[in-house]
């Protein structure tokens, strides 16, 4: 294919209508993830961009190239909408959780591990993993409870108790917080 038989897919109609009338009917997946309205569609702007630059001189069917972008966008908010789904149903067991108190006997290290999300396993499994000088620095001594909860905020670099994930941590560690 020469230079001159290469089209120039642009971004507009008939890619463009398209993509309104997705997002349209499905933002509402993907409006953690990506945003509103606007946002999504800048995301399928980007979408086309990355297949337009794929398929340059590969494609020159306006029909199969628009069934590759429609493919494109498609996966990317499946893949969004996978992610929102995701965060939705951790802040549900998040919620759902019993708060384990420090005073209660029967909380063992199990009660406490099963209760937790995925995202603390993995936190609590790489600090069990890591060096004593570095658990040394974490665990508690002397210091009071709001000097422990401001160093575990600092050290996981975490913005505040209002991350869901800081204040399972939190509880887990402390009682209900």
């Amino acid at each position: 294919m020469t230079k001159e038989q290469e089209p120039d897919w642009q971004w507009g109609n008939p890619f463009e209508g398209w993509a309104r009338n997705f997002v349209r009917r499905n933002s509402w997946r993907v409006t953690r993830s990506i945003g509103e309205y606007e946002d999504c569609l800048q995301e399928c702007a980007l979408v086309f961009a990355r297949c337009r630059n794929k398929y340059r001189g590969k494609v020159k069917d306006p029909a199969h190239f628009m069934a590759l972008f429609q493919r494109a966008v498609r996966n990317q908010f499946h893949i969004r909408a996978v992610e929102d789904y995701r965060f939705r149903l951790s802040l549900e067991k998040q919620r759902s959780l019993p708060a384990i108190q420090e005073e209660d006997p029967n909380a063992s290290i199990v009660d406490i591990w099963e209760s937790s999300s995925e995202e603390l396993q993995r936190f609590l499994k790489t600090l069990a993993d890591s060096p004593a000088e570095l658990l040394e620095l974490l665990l508690p001594d002397h210091r009071t409870r709001e000097e422990l909860e401001r160093r575990w905020i600092r050290l996981c670099r975490i913005p505040g108790v209002k991350n869901p994930l800081t204040k399972e941590l939190l509880s887990l560690l402390y009682g209900a917080v």
